[in-house]
């Protein structure tokens, strides 16, 4: 994809503000108490998705498939509600989507919301809904 110059550190994946920090306990009653208006998640990945979008060039990515350079890429996420792994991938050659207990592949373009769907931590990071549309 493309070399970045920049070490990474934990505030480019996530963040957490002063008000955040201090909500945090509040924000743990709220979930054992099942208030109304439930948080969504404890920390705020936004910077990691803004990351991904500047680093990372999913144009090259089929550029490098389409040239041999790479035979597929494929990212997992988890579905909690439906107790399922599901792996995206895009791939070239004769690659079939398949289906097993409680696992499924699905063929698609791979893209930042993948990504994040695939490091969303349960009440940790807010959950991403990953589009499954197949590009075949």
């Amino acid at each position: 994809m493309r070399r970045s110059t920049r070490s990474p550190k934990a505030c480019a994946a996530y963040q957490v503000g002063v008000l955040q920090a201090l909500a945090l306990p509040g924000r743990g009653r709220a979930w054992r108490c099942g208030a109304p208006r439930q948080p969504r998640s404890l920390l705020d990945n936004q910077p990691l998705r803004e990351l991904l979008q500047a680093e990372l060039s999913f144009e090259c990515l089929s550029g490098l498939l389409a040239a041999g350079h790479l035979r597929g890429l494929a990212v997992t996420a988890s579905s909690h509600a439906r107790g399922e792994h599901l792996s995206l991938y895009d791939a070239v050659g004769d690659m079939q989507d398949w289906a097993r207990t409680q696992r499924r592949a699905l063929h698609t373009r791979i893209g930042v919301e993948h990504l994040m769907a695939s490091s969303a931590i349960p009440v940790v990071f807010l959950a991403t809904c990953a589009p499954a549309s197949r590009s075949r």
